[in-house]
C-alpha cells in the first residue's frame, strides 16, 4: 500500500498543464474569489461589469476541468497559480 501510494504522489496531476492556459485575468478573479469576493465585488474592484467577471470565472472554470467557481478556486491553490 505505501509503495503504490509513494507512487501516485509522485505523478504530477493530469491537468498540471491547465494552469498555464489561465490568462492573467482569469487568476486574478480567481484570487478575489478565494478572497470570498463575489462576482459583482470582483467586478467593482476590477473595474469590469458583473458580467465580465463572470466570464472569466466561466472560462476559468472550464479551463482547470472544475465543476463550480469553489472547485476552480481550490485547483488554482493546488497547482500555485494563486
Amino acid at each position: 500500500i505505501h509503495r503504490g501510494v509513494t507512487a501516485l504522489a509522485e505523478t504530477p496531476p493530469a491537468n498540471l498543464g491547465a494552469g498555464s492556459r489561465l490568462s492573467p485575468r482569469e487568476r486574478e478573479v480567481l484570487w478575489w474569489a478565494a478572497a470570498g469576493k463575489t462576482v459583482w465585488e470582483t467586478g467593482r474592484l476590477l473595474g469590469l461589469s458583473e458580467q465580465t467577471a463572470q466570464s472569466y470565472i466561466r472560462d476559468a472554470i472550464r479551463r482547470l476541468g472544475a465543476i463550480n467557481k469553489t472547485h476552480a478556486v481550490a485547483e488554482a491553490v493546488r497547482l500555485g497559480l494563486i
